[in-house]
């Protein structure tokens, strides 16, 4: 459980091999949650391990890996340690309105399309530590970007409108 800045309370989970999240309803109430909501998904691995969280909010998992060869009939599977790190606000609009952005798909492993309902101005790409691995120039409600060359983990992608600035967030994996 992770309680945020605003003092509410978060409980993170895996249901069917993915990492999900609840928020506390009411303060002390310890069985009002809200409905699920997905934050991880297992993408094309066979599972992620049951989350749990530092005391800044981090994220720590394990994605497994199966790797079979055709000479042998045993499963064997690598587990890799994941941190996410917790990030603070996401998304500043200065408009009362909300500005819809889709990235697909979640996971990638080559091609993130990002489409929106306003005209994308600049999208960045950053690595986990904050690195600006991309940067393009765009005027175009759907941009397709070539992430075949990233190595395997979870990137933040800045897209920037006229009016406002969103981060989300994807996974890349060969």
């Amino acid at each position: 459980m992770y309680k945020d800045t605003n003092g509410e309370w978060w409980i993170y989970y895996s249901i069917d091999c993915d990492i999900y999240r609840s928020k506390q309803i009411f303060i002390n109430d310890w069985d009002s949650w809200t409905e699920p909501e997905l934050i991880i998904h297992k993408g094309n691995s066979p599972c992620i391990g049951e989350p749990s969280l530092t005391n800044n909010g981090d994220i720590l998992f394990a994605l497994a890996n199966q790797h079979n060869s055709s000479n042998d009939t045993t499963d064997i599977y690598d587990l890799d340690p994941w941190v996410l790190k917790r990030k603070e606000q996401v998304a500043i609009h200065e408009k009362t309105t909300e500005i819809q952005v889709h990235i697909f798909p979640n996971p990638t492993n080559e091609t993130l399309n990002v489409r929106a309902q306003n005209v994308i101005k600049k999208c960045e790409i950053f690595d986990s530590n904050e690195r600006l691995l991309f940067s393009q120039h765009y005027f175009e409600k759907e941009i397709r970007i070539h992430a075949g060359s990233f190595l395997d983990g979870f990137y933040f992608i800045k897209i920037h409108f006229d009016d406002a600035v969103i981060v989300k967030r994807f996974m890349f994996f060969n």
